[in-house]
């Protein structure tokens, strides 16, 4: 009995690895591998919640109680770090299911930035310009801004802050402050800028915000157009 669930074990394990793999090398479109991934990951993950229901039935209706206890207890012991487990593997399918995370796109998190290489169950790796690869679990970033590069290669992402005086609300100010930076000729207008962080000060706002440009230099026009933008309202 305990060799025919092993077997059954081994057996579900081995069915979804090649389903993963004929799906990652089938002439499918991009989307469509993203989809079934999701799909497959979803199916398995119930697929495992109903074979551990039927082993557990198997080992009672054998009447192996001390096998039952045995499987009961490791059950246990494995509850609290599962919980952290089924917390990756959860956020990984929502944040995929979001799309915002994709092979081979650019993205940015706190201090991390990089190409990511690898989509797993639990993490996924990204690569740096320096060619070193990090492994990041879906849970440490299910709560941040993800920043990510456009199409665009050729698009640097600059960091402005800008200090603005005024009494409106920050939600008003920071629809203002993206509306001003698309609409000046130095910003991409395909890449909407990203705000990083917003501070109440005596009398405004000190405001932190990423944008996309084609040179590094144009960095210097955009503050002044800003600056004159808001002195003017």
């Amino acid at each position: 009995m305990i060799t025919k669930i092993l077997i059954a074990a081994i057996g579900l394990f081995a069915f979804y690895r090649i389903l993963s793999f004929l799906n990652s090398n089938a002439p499918f479109s991009k989307s469509t591998k993203n989809s079934l991934s999701i799909l497959f990951v979803l199916v398995e993950l119930a697929s495992w919640l109903g074979f551990v229901l039927w082993g557990m039935r198997k080992i009672y209706e054998a009447e192996a109680y001390i096998t039952l206890i045995g499987f009961g207890i490791l059950l246990l012991v494995f509850i609290i770090p599962g919980w952290y487990v089924i917390g990756d593997f959860l956020a990984g399918i929502v944040l995929r299911i979001q799309r915002k995370l994709e092979l081979n796109s650019r993205f940015e998190i706190d201090n991390i930035s990089g190409e990511i290489v690898k989509l797993g169950y639990l993490n996924f790796d990204i690569k740096s310009k320096s060619g070193s690869i990090d492994t990041i679990p879906y849970s440490k970033i299910k709560s941040k801004v993800i920043s990510r590069s456009g199409e665009n290669t050729n698009l640097e992402r600059e960091l402005l802050h800008f200090s603005i005086s005024t009494n409106e609300k920050s939600s008003a100010v920071t629809k203002k402050l993206v509306v001003a930076l698309l609409n000046s000729p130095w910003v991409a207008a395909s890449q909407e800028p990203v705000l990083k962080n917003i501070n109440k000060v005596t009398g405004g706002y000190e405001i932190d915000v990423y944008v996309y440009v084609l040179k590094k230099k144009y960095t210097e026009r955009i503050s002044e157009s800003i600056t004159n933008y808001f002195l003017e309202k």
